[in-house]
């Protein structure tokens, strides 16, 4: 199966669409090929929720990998803007990326979308156990 553009799907891959009754695009995971689509996670509220949608509604996104190395420092170490233009410039030395406390959860939550998924083996239901 292919997406929107042409690229070739496959399970577990990280796509973006506009589930039913929504504005707007979401992030998903694609978990199962069904017969006129491809079943997606994701989160809607932080619930996690599935949708089908036709595979041609769907577009895959690249894997992107993170190879600079980062530090976590407090708010408090950039109290002045003397203080901050000093640890951009130790920042941009050491190639670090700085995350001070107070973005830390966004962050993390974009990290996560970043990471390429771990392939989950599928749920049998009750009805298709033997």
């Amino acid at each position: 199966m292919k997406d929107k553009i042409g690229q070739e799907l496959e399970i577990g891959d990280k796509i973006v669409f506009n589930p039913p009754r929504y504005k707007g695009l979401v992030f998903g995971r694609i978990i199962k090929f069904t017969p006129k689509g491809v079943r997606i996670a994701f989160e809607h509220q932080s619930r996690p929720c599935e949708t089908v949608m036709s595979w041609s509604d769907v577009v895959k996104l690249p894997v992107m990998e993170v190879h600079r190395p980062f530090a976590i420092v407090p708010s408090s170490a950039c109290a002045t803007d003397n203080d901050c233009d000093q640890l951009k410039k130790l920042a941009e030395r050491m190639d670090l990326v700085i995350v001070t406390d107070e973005n830390l959860e966004s962050t993390v939550m974009l990290l996560k979308q970043m990471r390429k998924p771990e392939l989950e083996p599928e749920k049998k239901k009750d009805s298709e156990i033997g």
